[in-house]
């Protein structure tokens, strides 16, 4: 027996109602059974699913994100005469990406009806705790707080919280046990994972295999926000999420002399403009006082879209 554990919260759109009524169409054309358990919160997923799984021969499909997916693990009791499958319906679904799970929630569910099942590691913790892709401390966790207690939607929601971590966010001490090895580092970041990324697709392990009995290990030492070679904040994210090093940047900045903010972010931002491509300047009818248009690029007009800089107003 398939048995569906939505989140509500996941279809509250008539576009995600009609992709939720695609999966069971799924199951239904397949002629296999299924039961759905609508749930809206942490707890009653966890006790729907240690009801199923306190059982034998069936198979629990989390219809949600990572954190819907991290309930049920949380909630199964026999895993050795049940199984678990998954239909991504989250805004960052980075297990699923690990997995190598579709994000068309069809095709999804179409692996799960093929009973093409695989062993998949989890990792537990002393406390009890399961997680199925990642645990850490530091800023990784901060960057997560950020963006669940933010209004933002979508990927997006990631990324800004992690530029507000960068600013705000202050290095810890932590001690690391593996391998029969203690080390004391004071650093960002301290994290193990069984899947590749966090955070909407901030690669974090990117050889991680979630079926190869083993963890990855990330450490990141203290860097300086101000600046210690090239070991700062801003420079670690640029290297790992945009692959670019900010100090292979050239600025021209004049020494010891007053500036004005919205100068020394325009002289920032032409130099990022030069180097990265994807990078976007504009500004509303103000664009002379707030100096963000960025002159390496073209506007983007109703003739031209391949402009970078957005010309906006109210």
């Amino acid at each position: 027996m398939y048995h569906v554990i939505l989140n509500e919260n996941y279809v509250k759109s008539k576009k995600a109602k009609r992709k939720f009524d695609d999966v069971l169409r799924v199951f239904e054309q397949a002629g296999k059974p299924y039961t759905v358990h609508r749930t809206a919160n942490k707890e009653s997923v966890r006790s729907v699913t240690a009801e199923i799984t306190s059982g034998a021969g069936n198979c629990v499909v989390a219809v949600g994100g990572d954190g819907t997916l991290h309930d049920v693990l949380n909630g199964f009791k026999n895993f050795k005469d049940n199984f678990l499958g998954l239909i991504p319906f989250g805004t960052g679904n980075d297990f699923a990406a690990t997995a190598g799970i579709p994000l068309d929630v069809k095709k999804a569910a179409e692996i799960i009806i093929a009973d093409k099942s695989r062993p998949i590691d989890f990792i537990q913790l002393g406390n009890g705790l399961r997680s199925i892709n990642a645990i850490g401390m530091g800023l990784d966790v901060d960057v997560l707080k950020r963006a669940y207690a933010g209004k933002n939607k979508g990927k997006s929601k990631y990324f800004q919280a992690l530029i507000v971590s960068l600013a705000k966010f202050k290095s810890c001490g932590f001690t690391v046990r593996y391998n029969g090895v203690e080390e004391k580092h004071y650093g960002l970041i301290t994290a193990v994972g069984n899947g590749r990324q966090i955070g909407g697709g901030i690669k974090l392990f990117p050889e991680a295999k979630p079926d190869d009995g083993m963890l990855n290990l990330l450490i990141c030492e203290y860097v300086s926000k101000i600046g210690d070679g090239n070991k700062t904040e801003a420079n670690y994210l640029f290297q790992n999420v945009f692959n670019y090093n900010l100090f292979d940047l050239k600025f021209d900045f004049k020494v010891h002399t007053k500036q004005a903010l919205r100068d020394t972010n325009m002289i920032f931002m032409q130099a990022l403009g030069k180097n990265i491509k994807t990078f976007v300047g504009g500004s509303a009818d103000l664009g002379s006082t707030t100096k963000t248009y960025v002159s390496e690029f073209a506007d983007i007009t109703s003739e031209n879209f391949l402009g970078n800089n957005i010309w906006f107003g109210v």
